[in-house]
Formats: C-alpha cells, sequence, structure tokens
C-alpha cells in the first residue's frame, strides 16, 4: 500500500528525483544491516533516511507532530502500527513549539484524524501541511522496523 492524500500529486511531481532515490534505497537495501543512524543518501541533494527499530505504544502515549522542512516517507519492513494523519488546521494547541534542528512541532491533540494501518511493506508519505502520529499500537504493541525517509520541499 502507498498512501498519501488525494491533492498533492504536483508536490511529489516537484521532486521526482528525490523519490526514485527514496524507492531504491527502500527496495534495493537489506535494513537488517543498516546502521541504527541518520544516512545522507546523495551529496547535494537534501535526502536522508533512518532506521527505526522500536515498540509500539498505545495511542494515549504518543503524540501529534508536524515538520517545516521535509515530507515523511514511512516504509514498514516488519511489524505494523497505526498512523494518524490530519490536515494542519485541525491540530490542537501546541504543546512544544518548533525545534529547527529536528524539523519538528508537538501538538496536544488533533481533530477528526485519518488512521492508517502500516504493515510489512507498506509506505506512507506524510507532507509539510499534515500532522501524524505514528508509532501507535494496532491492539497490543508490537516491534516494528521502519526505515524513514526525510525529503526537503
Amino acid at each position: 500500500m502507498l498512501y498519501c492524500v488525494p491533492g498533492r500529486q504536483d508536490e511529489l511531481a516537484i521532486h521526482e528525483r528525490e523519490w526514485n532515490i527514496v524507492w531504491d534505497w527502500f527496495f534495493n537495501h537489506d535494513m537488517k544491516s543498516l546502521p541504527n543512524e541518520e544516512i545522507q543518501l546523495v551529496d547535494g541533494l537534501n535526502v536522508k533516511v533512518m532506521l527505526q527499530e522500536y515498540q509500539t505504544s498505545p495511542l494515549e502515549e504518543r503524540g501529534w507532530e508536524t515538520h517545516d522542512k521535509y515530507f515523511d516517507v514511512m516504509y514498514i519492513d516488519e511489524g505494523e502500527e497505526l498512523v494518524g494523519i490530519v490536515p494542519r488546521s485541525r491540530l490542537g494547541a501546541v504543546k512544544i513549539p518548533y525545534n529547527e534542528p529536528g524539523d519538528i512541532t508537538w501538538y496536544e491533540s488533533a481533530d477528526n484524524p485519518t488512521w492508517v494501518n502500516l504493515q510489512k511493506g507498506d509506505i506512507l508519505i506524510v507532507s509539510p501541511d499534515e500532522g501524524h502520529n505514528s508509532r501507535v499500537a494496532v491492539n497490543e504493541p508490537c516491534f516494528v522496523r521502519k526505515l524513514v525517509a526525510k525529503v526537503h520541499i
């Protein structure tokens, strides 16, 4: 499954070269051998990828976040998780103000989000116009191995 909010086609087309680099990494690298750190993929292009391994958590332990400068592209290699997606206009009050080095703002809540159940092989693209809440347990907490690519807008 590839999930992206409708109406984003123009934004995605602008970054065709970057998406091709991301797809190559997702499908042509052994994730079990990747270091657990951020990797800059191509000099001169602002595309990076991070391997994340963790246990999912109950919804009440997770939070809503946005990024101002990067698309988040998530690829599930193992496990499953729920990810909530919502337009920025439906996010609640800011919980933790924008952190520029991390390119992240945290929010108290979100109104009427869409929930996507990501499973092995699924890809989710979240634009800077959207908030998201990831690492949420589907039923019980489980182990997830995920690649997250950051594509600069």
